[in-house]
């Protein structure tokens, strides 16, 4: 399985992709390249989180909390709520990864994107309950524990650098 592919599916296509570019007040291809590059680097933090084994203890019980009917119904979740999701995305990653680190993902995705630091960080906010939710599905259908959670976190690496 292609994690950062079945993700970038899911986020770009018509509604959601229209949703989040109205979010953002962005148009189609600023939001697909901006998700397009969000994703893998999202990914790649959570599984640099998942290399210890506190790191995937806590990414595993954040997974394990998450709502995981969100990846089966992303039209409801960004219809009138996408901000809230952003909200909560930005704490759910600011907790995983650190308020310095969110900061500065989210600076070079600006760079990167040439989008501005406060559109970059609403859409990592809004992709992270996303990321998690999906994991989460992959975690109950798999039978994973943290371990297991990081090990397919870890056999993404040259599908996250093939995405980048």
């Amino acid at each position: 399985m292609n994690i950062p592919s079945a993700i970038m599916q899911m986020v770009g296509g018509g509604n959601i992709a229209s949703s989040i570019s109205s979010i953002l007040g962005l148009n189609q291809d600023q939001t697909k390249r901006a998700t397009s590059a969000a994703i893998p680097s999202l990914l790649a933090g959570l599984a640099g989180l998942a290399s210890t084994p506190q790191g995937a203890e806590r990414l595993a019980e954040t997974v394990s909390r998450q709502d995981t009917g969100l990846v089966d119904n992303l039209a409801g979740a960004f219809s009138g709520q996408g901000s809230r999701l952003a909200h909560q995305g930005s704490g759910l990653l600011g907790s995983l990864l650190g308020g310095g680190a969110t900061a500065k993902l989210g600076s070079v995705l600006s760079r990167f994107t040439g989008l501005g630091e406060g559109s970059t960080g609403k859409l990592l906010g809004m992709l992270t309950p996303i990321i998690l939710s999906f994991l989460g599905k992959q975690q109950r259908a798999m039978g994973l524990n943290a371990g297991g959670l990081a090990n397919l976190l870890t056999g993404q690496r040259d599908n996250l650098r093939a995405s980048m």
